[in-house]
C-alpha cells in the first residue's frame, strides 16, 4: 500500500504485510538414503607402527569400534539396505509473517530522504536432525573445560539409547523454536545533477532466536552454530543469531551485523575525468569460544591412556587435526566449538573505503 501525505506528493507512506515459505535444502533427500549424501564409509583409527606413512591392515584399531562414520550408515549392521535415519511425514519449509513501514520524503529537487522499518517472525525452522529417541535429560556431563578465563560443559548422550537407534536421526522441523528480525533503514539519495551524486544508507538490525519449550534443545552443549541441525546452537532465549560460514574455513565468518553504513558518490570533473569513492562499514555481535577435542566421551581410563599412546605416534597426512583422530570408541563426536557470553556479544567494526579515477 502506498499512500501521498500531501497534495504535491512529496512525502509518500508505504506499508507491506507478507507471509511466504521458505526453501528446503535439495540435498536433504538423501538423509534416508542409505548410501548416504555423498559416499557411505566407516572411518577407525590407526597407529604408524612401521612409520613408511602408509596404512597396513594390522595398523587398522578395529578393537576400539568407528572412530566415526556417515551419517546415513549403522556401524553395527555396515551392510544394511536401509539407513537408521527417518523422515518426519511433516517435514516442511520455514513460515514467514513480515510487515513493512516505510516513509520517504522529497527534501528538495533532486534530493530525498527515506525511513523503513522492517518486522519478521520465523516458525517451522527446517534442518533439525534430533537424535532418535533421546531428550535432553538423556544427556550427561562428559567433560567441563577452562582456557584463557572461559570455561563451559561439554554433553554426551546416553550410549546405550544411541546404538538402539543404530545412531540415526530423524529431520524434521525444530519444535518449541522460533525467530523474529527488526531492522530499521535509513537512507538518502543525491540524483545526479550540478555534476555530481551521492547514496548514503544506514541500517540497524537485530536478529534474534527464542526458545518457547523444552523441545527446542536436544544436546545442552552449548555450540556457535546447530552445525546442519545437530546440535542445538547457543540455546540463549534472546540471543542473537549469527550462522557460521562453511567450506573450506579460509573465510570462516559469522553471518550478522548490528549496524551498517554504505556510503558512495562521485563528481564529474573537466575534460570527461570521474572521480569517485565507496564506503563501507559494520559492527558485527560475535561471541568468544573455546575449542575442544576431546571428541568420543564414552572412554574407559585404560582405553584413554591407549589412545594417547597412539597419538603419539601417530602419522596420519589426511587429518587436519590428528589430536581429533585419535580418541577413543565414539558415543558422542558432535562438539567442535562453544561460543560463550552469547548472551553478551562482542562488536567488533571494520570499514573499507574505495575509491576510483576514471575518463570516458
Amino acid at each position: 500500500m502506498t499512500y501521498a501525505l500531501d497534495e504535491k506528493r512529496k512525502t509518500v507512506m508505504r506499508a507491506s504485510f507478507a507471509r511466504y515459505a521458505g526453501q528446503l535444502n535439495p540435498a536433504e533427500v538423501t538423509f534416508v538414503n542409505p548410501a548416504g549424501g555423498y559416499y557411505s564409509y566407516i572411518a577407525y583409527n590407526w597407529v604408524d607402527t612401521n612409520k613408511d606413512g602408509f596404512i597396513q591392515k594390522s595398523e587398522v584399531l578395529t578393537n576400539l569400534g568407528p572412530a566415526y562414520h556417515g551419517s546415513s550408515v549403522d556401524p553395527a549392521k555396515p551392510t544394511a539396505l536401509e539407513t537408521p535415519n527417518t523422515l518426519d511425514p511433516n517435514y516442511h519449509a520455514n513460515h514467514d509473517t513480515e510487515f513493512i513501514l516505510g516513509l520517504d520524503r522529497e527534501a528538495m529537487p533532486n534530493l530525498s530522504v527515506g525511513a523503513a522499518f522492517t518486522f519478521r517472525r520465523t516458525t517451522d525452522w527446517p534442518t533439525w536432525k534430533p537424535r532418535i529417541g533421546l531428550t535432553s535429560a538423556d544427556y550427561t556431563v562428559a567433560s567441563r573445560q577452562t582456557a584463557q578465563g572461559m570455561s563451559t560443559t561439554f554433553y554426551a548422550p546416553n550410549g546405550d539409547k544411541v546404538d538402539a537407534s543404530g545412531g540415526g536421526r530423524m529431520l524434521t522441523n525444530r519444535p518449541d523454536y522460533h525467530s523474529t528480525y527488526s531492522g530499521l533503514e535509513l537512507s538518502l539519495n543525491k540524483r545526479l545533477s550540478n555534476k555530481w551524486m551521492a547514496r548514503v544508507a544506514f541500517s540497524y538490525n537485530n536478529w534474534v532466536e527464542y526458545l518457547d519449550g523444552p523441545g527446542a534443545v536436544q544436546n545442552p552443549t552449548r555450540t556457535d552454530s546447530t552445525t546442519s541441525g545437530n546440535l542445538s546452537g547457543p540455546q540463549v532465549d534472546g540471543g542473537q543469531i549469527a550462522p557460521r560460514s562453511g567450506g573450506s574455513g579460509k573465510g570462516d565468518i559469522f553471518y550478522n551485523a548490528k549496524w551498517q553504513l554504505n556510503a558512495n558518490g562521485f563528481y564529474q570533473l573537466p575534460m570527461d575525468f570521474e572521480v569517485g569513492a565507496n564506503l563501507f562499514g559494520q559492527v558485527r555481535a560475535v561471541g568468544r569460544s573455546l575449542q575442544h577435542t576431546e571428541r568420543q566421551y564414552g572412554a574407559q581410563p585404560e582405553q584413554a591412556a591407549q589412545c594417547r599412546r597412539v597419538q603419539h605416534d601417530q602419522r596420519d597426512p589426511f587429518a587436519a587435526d590428528s589430536a581429533c583422530r585419535c580418541e577413543v570408541p565414539v558415543l558422542e563426536r558432535e562438539v567442535r566449538s562453544v561460543r560463550l557470553e552469547a548472551d553478551r556479544p562482542r562488536s567488533p567494526g571494520s570499514s573499507r573505503f574505495r575509491g576510483f579515477f576514471a575518463s570516458r
